[in-house]
């Protein structure tokens, strides 16, 4: 936690205002205090800065932060793509078992009515 906001940085002019940074900065809402790691060299930082200062640093690690999101993102898609796949290869080789059981049932019946006689009823007709 940062206890005390410190001074602007001596000898410099404010970009915005032209008054000296060692007595305007402080009490300035754009002096801000970041810490993080630079998206381009990977070092840490840690300081007190312009918010106009930080405006490139923070455009590129959200573009980097965007980037990371967007290949989770199509590893997600890729996953859920096979899942479906597969779910439709299970789906579909239970429908082919369903129907070879029918088709061998159908033939099974046709034989029983055949050694029965055309007299015998096994199985109504479903219109």
């Amino acid at each position: 936690m940062i206890d005390q906001i410190p001074d602007g940085p001596k000898g410099k002019k404010c970009h915005r205002n032209g008054k000296d940074c060692a007595r305007v900065c402080r009490t300035c809402v754009l002096w801000v205090h970041l810490d993080l790691v630079d998206p381009q060299t990977g070092e840490p930082v840690r300081r007190w800065d312009c918010s106009d200062k930080w405006a490139n640093l923070l455009r590129l690690k959200g573009l980097q932060e965007t980037e990371r999101a967007a290949i989770e993102v199509n590893k997600l898609r890729n996953e859920v793509a096979a899942m479906k796949r597969e779910l439709g290869q299970a789906v579909a080789g239970v429908g082919n078992t369903v129907m070879r059981r029918v088709e061998d049932l159908s033939t099974q019946v046709d034989a029983v009515q055949a050694i029965a006689g055309p007299s015998a009823k096994l199985i109504e007709q479903v219109p």
